[in-house]
């Protein structure tokens, strides 16, 4: 390609065969209608310019005329076509020896305004709901935290209570950690995780999954979670929100708002010989099958 710069490439493809249809229309319509009633509305312009139109206004479009415009095959253009003649945005007729499909444009700026109006209506419906799932979002993560590290607290406060002074391996009861080879070790994984994530580098999100699966964990299996060490953690950091198949590093998907379900979907699952450790869940094809099993 020669060097041009960005704003020429980009008027080089809306001049270049691009298809350019209006968002309002396209949410009120939906796209392959809108699609076919904008390339119908350049073939009009097409034939006006040149007093091609007959006398009452029709003019030819074949399915393969349609399909090269469009891209869209005979079932698809069918449907489409039939939707814009039900709500009164055009007329067609067969004529000609042997037939061809003729459309006439109708020429109501009432009708065009009304879906241009619920279209933009859609849209800001859309923008709402995507706010408030937003902001459901924040608060279910900061209610599902503060209720997490409550129960910690109470758990680990319970630990110490429960432990013999005189024992030294927990003669720490604030922080509840004991000392091996000279490294600091959490007794309880939970723990752990709420030490370690300081120490690693890691987003809210990722915190957020993580939380997520050790609460399910707790609840399905009725114990804490294994401890992890520090570079198994960041192991299960740096892939906890990707489920990729590890076998041809081709297949990759952002778990996103399935996370969840991706997660339950893991504990309802009878593997044989696995207790369901994170560590088991980030490996292999897991994530990526109970992905594909969810969406």
């Amino acid at each position: 390609m020669k060097d041009f710069s960005f704003m020429s490439v980009v008027e080089l493809l809306r001049a270049d065969g691009s298809i350019i249809i209006n968002k309002k229309l396209n949410f009120s319509l939906g796209t392959h209608t809108t699609m076919v009633y904008t390339e119908l509305l350049s073939r009009f312009m097409y034939f006006l310019d040149r007093n091609n139109l007959t006398d009452d206004g029709y003019f030819f479009n074949t399915v393969d005329d349609l399909k090269l415009g469009t891209g869209l095959g005979k079932t698809a253009q069918t449907n489409a076509i039939n939707q814009l003649e039900e709500l009164g945005f055009i007329e067609t007729d067969l004529r000609g020896i042997p037939p061809k499909r003729h459309f006439r444009i109708i020429p109501d700026t009432n009708l065009i305004d009304e879906y241009i109006k619920k279209g933009a209506g859609m849209i800001e419906e859309l923008k709402q709901k995507q706010a408030t799932n937003a902001e459901t979002s924040q608060i279910s993560y900061s209610k599902r935290f503060e209720s997490y590290a409550t129960s910690e607290t109470n758990r680990l406060s319970q630990a110490c209570n429960n432990t013999n002074s005189n024992n030294t391996e927990f003669n720490n009861t604030k922080k509840n950690i004991r000392v091996r080879n000279g490294k600091e070790h959490s007794q309880l994984s939970a723990f752990y995780f709420e030490k370690a994530k300081n120490k690693l580098k890691t987003s809210d999100y990722e915190k957020e999954n993580i939380i997520y699966y050790l609460q399910k964990y707790q609840g399905v299996m009725n114990h804490e979670h294994p401890k992890l060490k520090l570079k198994q953690w960041q192991k299960v950091i740096d892939n906890i929100v990707i489920a990729e198949d590890n076998r041809t590093s081709k297949n990759e998907e952002l778990l996103g708002k399935l996370f969840e379900q991706v997660v339950d979907k893991h504990f309802e699952t009878p593997y044989k010989n696995c207790d369901y450790n994170i560590m088991h869940f980030i490996s292999g094809r897991v994530m990526i099958n109970k992905y594909f099993e969810v969406n």
